[in-house]
């Protein structure tokens, strides 16, 4: 059981700035006492929480309500992920108005959760400290605890800690109780297990998910779903399953922002499939689809920049080159830009050394970050600058780790 009171001395205590000594100096309990209380093993008289309230200038026996409030908006927050409602800012800036009174609750750590998801999402890396003050003050036996768990797998996929991630959404399942909860669950499971290359068993989650998805009508989930079984497809050179799942979610889609966003997603998504099958032409016609829904993204940039290369339009690959010259310091996008830069400039002759070195680089980067959805498709592009340089030897090495495979 977790320390009700203490909880709640510790953390209005923080959250006004009070070290332990002032408050033992302000109310005349010793600093030992003080710490005893907050960690729960001892319970403070009412005497003693009196004098802590007058000095903290709070009063933790009409919390009630805040309680309420707190169950309320936790509540709010997990239908909003369900549904991809993609509001998270909004939660932000209600617990940054209302903290103060949320403090003194002892659900307070129902918002230090409904924090850290949100910055889990958002990929943000200072979530230690929230992770470590949750881990401290969650039951175990909450359903609380199992959203807290599928979070931390959320944050070590990201990591690329799939093993860790696997075993903590395994121990989420027993303890989920809801069927949407499950839903979630599932979906993150199916996610990870694609990361790990397990793509049957990824295919088997993401269809229970978008079951659970479909049946409670959150098609917003359930389409990124379909979007995740299109990329199974294409990891198993099933193309055209791929372009069907992707169309079947296309259409479903309405006219709203977020949408068009998701469409931008699907469009560039079909282009990479396209450029797959070597169809740069219908590649290049959805690149265009996508950039009027969302220009300027990165992927559809180098995209278009291949496409173009490989129909030996030049010059336009290299127009492209010169209006998107901030991908060179995009961390994300800059050694494929580059790469894709040498190669409009060697054209279709013989590649200089540059070329094939930055072609290496790339390839490489890809191996170490375990991007199988990527990495054949910039083998393959290594391979072929290494025939038309006639090293011979790498070419050898290269062949036989793409015949691996």
């Amino acid at each position: 059981m977790r320390n009700t009171i203490g909880y709640q001395i510790k953390n209005c205590r923080k959250y006004k700035g009070y070290s332990l000594q002032a408050v033992s100096e302000a109310t005349g309990i010793s600093f030992v006492r003080l710490s005893k209380f907050e960690r729960g093993t001892e319970k403070p008289t009412a005497q003693n929480i009196n004098k802590i309230e007058n000095v903290l200038m709070v009063d933790f026996s009409n919390t009630d309500i805040i309680d309420d409030e707190i169950n309320a908006l936790m509540a709010e927050f997990k239908e909003s992920i369900f549904y991809l409602r993609n509001n998270n800012n909004y939660y932000l800036d209600l617990i940054e108005s209302n903290r103060e009174r949320y403090v003194i609750s002892s659900n307070y750590y129902k918002i230090l959760l409904i924090e850290y998801i949100v910055n889990v999402l958002a990929n943000y890396d200072d979530v230690i400290k929230l992770e470590n003050e949750i881990e401290a003050t969650i039951n175990h036996s909450m359903i609380d605890f199992q959203l807290f768990i599928e979070y931390r797998a959320v944050r070590k996929h990201s990591m690329k800690q799939y093993d860790s991630a696997m075993k903590l959404l395994k121990e989420a399942l027993i303890i989920a109780n809801d069927e949407k909860n499950m839903g979630m669950i599932y979906y993150h499971y199916g996610i990870i297990a694609h990361s790990c290359e397990q793509y049957f068993e990824a295919y088997d989650y993401l269809v229970k998910a978008k079951y659970i998805f479909d049946k409670y009508y959150s098609y917003l989930r359930s389409g990124k779903c379909d979007l995740q079984i299109g990329n199974i497809y294409i990891r198993l050179g099933r193309y055209d399953l791929a372009l069907n799942k992707l169309n079947e979610w296309l259409k479903a889609l309405k006219d709203t922002k977020e949408e068009r966003n998701i469409k931008a997603i699907i469009f560039r998504n079909m282009a990479w499939v396209n450029i797959l099958m070597r169809d740069h032409e219908a590649a290049i016609k959805l690149i265009k689809e996508a950039e009027k829904l969302s220009p300027k993204n990165g992927n559809a940039i180098l995209y278009k920049i291949w496409c173009l290369y490989k129909l030996e339009d030049y010059k336009s690959a290299y127009k492209v080159i010169l209006n998107n010259k901030q991908l060179e310091k995009d961390k994300i996008y800059r050694d494929r830009f580059i790469l894709f830069s040498y190669l409009v400039k060697d054209r279709n002759e013989h590649p200089r050394k540059r070329t094939l070195d930055q072609a290496k680089k790339v390839y490489e980067q890809f191996l170490i970050e375990k991007k199988a959805g990527v990495l054949d498709f910039y083998l393959t592009i290594l391979i072929e600058i290494l025939e038309k340089s006639n090293e011979t030897k790498e070419l050898i090495y290269y062949l036989k780790i793409k015949a691996k495979v």
